[in-house]
């Protein structure tokens, strides 16, 4: 669980770079002719709009108490 909170304390720390990784193999696939050239892609720009959230909405300060929130919805439904 201490992972969790890590990932998302510090998400565009490593999203932004995976991204870039992500977009590269988008470009490999599109010259391959394979489909997964938008797997690739979308998932790029998720992480990517991810992390514009985080930075406009203030995850440094405010991302223990959403996951904290998201923690207690989770374990209420099921």
């Amino acid at each position: 669980m201490h992972w969790i909170f890590v990932l998302a304390h510090f998400l565009p720390f490593w999203a932004i770079p995976l991204a870039g990784a992500l977009v590269q193999l988008a470009v490999h696939f599109r010259r391959r002719g394979s489909v997964l050239q938008w797997y690739f892609g979308v998932l790029a720009v998720g992480l990517v709009v991810a992390s514009g959230a985080w930075i406009y909405f203030r995850g440094d300060r405010h991302s223990e108490r959403w996951l904290k929130t998201f923690i207690e919805v989770y374990d209420a439904t099921s």
